[in-house]
């Protein structure tokens, strides 16, 4: 594998710690350049992938894909995925919603292909890392890796930037709406400025409580309880407070 990115290192460690990962069938949502999906090829795991554009011009594409390789190009993330229900055993995909803008769709979808007990395993950058969180407080604007999208550039290139970063409360409610439940968040990149962030995480548990909860003023049905409790365990999770990608493993419920 070249051109080694932190998250896509996480990414790849999670699929390959699966449970007898290499008799899985996998497929990859975005697969940019496929390295994920030819490490996993080699392994001897079934492997399909999926493009925006068509395979051959795809914009984040900078190798010619191994033949072997099965990749379905022109596949919009906006809309229905063009594959039957519960015909994964695994779908991922690596910092790639932040690109799309139907996140409910996206989401639904990769619920609706996985076969029950299959995973979902995610990453996409991290608004809600303790230095993004103060970032943004004094700023108005969120701390992420990639610019403004330049006023020049026409709507038809809006799928290139991160228009739609993922807020995590409905990012986790998205997933429980869907049958996913998140089983752990693993540490993409954590900057030293974030490690010493991390002496503050006492003061935001409480600050984070409150705000989950401003709007359940009366008795809460079970249902709601539990999936308000975790997201106050998510929320408050170091990974969460530190890394630069939310990196998730979540399993569809049987």
């Amino acid at each position: 594998m070249s051109q080694v990115e932190p998250f896509r290192d996480a990414a790849l460690a999670i699929l390959k710690g699966l449970p007898d990962f290499k008799s899985l069938s996998y497929l990859e949502l975005g697969c940019g350049d496929g390295f994920i999906l030819d490490a996993l090829h080699q392994a001897g795991a079934k492997v399909r992938g999926t493009t925006y554009r068509n395979r051959e011009t795809d914009y984040i594409r900078t190798r010619d894909y191994p033949e072997y390789l099965q990749v379905d190009g022109g596949i919009d993330l906006n809309k229905p995925l063009p594959y039957p229900d519960a015909s994964f055993d695994v779908v991922y995909t690596t910092e790639v919603m932040e690109h799309v803008e139907g996140h409910r769709n996206f989401i639904t979808e990769a619920g609706r292909v996985l076969k029950p007990g299959g995973y979902l395993v995610l990453t996409t950058p991290n608004l809600h890392r303790i230095l993004s969180r103060v970032h943004f407080a004094l700023s108005g604007v969120h701390l992420t890796r990639q610019e403004l999208i330049p006023w020049n550039y026409p709507l038809s290139r809006l799928e290139e930037f991160h228009h739609r970063c993922a807020d995590f409360p409905l990012l986790h409610w998205l997933l429980w709406q869907n049958g996913l439940r998140i089983q752990r968040l693993a540490p993409t990149h954590v900057k030293p400025a974030s490690r010493l962030a991390l002496l503050f995480k006492p003061f935001f548990k409480p600050v984070v409580r409150r705000s989950v909860l401003r709007y359940a003023a009366g008795p809460m049905e079970a249902a709601d309880e539990q999936g308000r409790r975790d997201l106050l365990r998510w929320m408050n999770d170091s990974v969460l407070l530190s890394s630069e990608q939310i990196c998730l493993v979540a399993r569809k419920g049987g």
